[in-house]
């Protein structure tokens, strides 16, 4: 199961090859090269975002690999919302 990430107003969902901060922007670009940006008030923010991601990424990862977690989460979440904060 992949990692698919949504825009804040709704209107891109890309499934990510490289996901990384710069400045307060949170960045996303997938292997043919569509990006995806989201702006947060701090840089902060930004980073806590990406945390999020990460968490998701490894939690999908243990669901994929665990037969025995399977049956408890049969809908695991595969698209990460990206947070709107202005």
């Amino acid at each position: 199961m992949d990692l698919w990430i949504e825009s804040y107003s709704k209107n891109i969902l890309i499934k990510p090859s490289t996901i990384y901060v710069q400045g307060c922007v949170l960045k996303a670009e997938d292997y043919s090269g569509k990006k995806l940006g989201a702006e947060y008030k701090t840089e902060q923010r930004a980073l806590e975002v990406l945390q999020e991601i990460k968490d998701r990424i490894i939690n999908l990862q243990i669901y994929t690999r665990s037969e025995e977690i399977k049956p408890l989460y049969p809908f695991m979440e595969c698209v990460f919302k990206l947070p709107k904060e202005w």
